[in-house]
């Protein structure tokens, strides 16, 4: 069952990875391989995690990418102005509305549907050879999430 008021994903870095190590921002910025402002906007929630600093995370504290994405998008549904990630509409509309929230101005640019024996997957570029897919249940839970290496 989904949490209803799931904690930015930028306060796990805070508290499980950053103070643990007794790292401050700009020291964890610099493991990261990020500017400092950057890892501020995450730690106090106006920035999300992208796949590229899902990678970047799981590389320097050791989780993986996948989980990194599963708790922005699990921040992203419970935060979403229509209906707080409850069922609102149809069930084909729902990856429709995913696909949505993540195309929006400022998140990423490259999601669409795959074709074929894929049908009913969404796949997300992270690099020019890398994407993430996934599919949406009847409960418009993220399920199937893959990072997978592409030519």
């Amino acid at each position: 069952m989904p949490m209803k008021n799931p904690a930015h994903p930028g306060r796990i870095v805070r508290s499980a990875c950053l103070e643990p190590l007794g790292l401050s921002v700009t020291e964890g910025a610099k493991v990261l391989g990020v500017s400092r402002q950057t890892l501020t906007k995450i730690i106090n929630g106006r920035s999300g995690i992208s796949p590229e600093m899902a990678i970047r995370l799981s590389k320097a504290f050791g989780s993986t990418p996948e989980t990194w994405l599963r708790m922005q998008l699990a921040y992203d549904l419970a935060t979403a102005p229509e209906g707080r990630g409850q069922n609102q509409g149809a069930p084909s509309a729902r990856p429709s509305r995913i696909a949505d929230e993540l195309t929006r101005p400022g998140r990423f640019t490259k999601v669409h549907t795959l074709a074929g024996g894929r049908k009913g997957t969404w796949s997300l570029s992270v690099t020019r050879n890398r994407r993430l897919t996934f599919s949406v249940d009847d409960e418009s839970e993220i399920c199937d999430l893959n990072l997978e290496d592409y030519h």
